[in-house]
């Protein structure tokens, strides 16, 4: 498995929304997830409490993304050469 991922940088990406009987106000989350180790063993985040609109969450969620990949080039020293991206419930991504 490892030669595999050696060069691949894996993203996870998700948006979570406040259900219904959720407390008034209560922001959707953005969170990201990217692998750092030789294996794809080490994993990274960030998340974000979204109180702007879907056009600026999708923003944020580029930021975080570019976070991942600045954490990829910090641990191995060199760029990805492929991003495999998973995501579910973001939209326009």
């Amino acid at each position: 498995m490892s030669a595999v991922l050696e060069n691949i940088l894996v993203i996870g990406a998700d948006v979570t929304h406040p259900i219904a009987r959720s407390a008034e106000g209560t922001p959707p989350i953005a969170a990201v997830v990217g692998s750092v180790g030789p294996t794809g063993d080490k994993i990274l985040g960030s998340m974000r409490l979204q109180y702007t609109d879907r056009k600026e969450m999708t923003e944020e969620i580029e930021q975080i993304v570019k976070e991942r990949i600045r954490d990829w080039y910090t641990a191995k020293r060199k760029l990805q050469t492929s991003i495999l991206y998973y995501c579910d419930g973001v939209g326009g991504s």
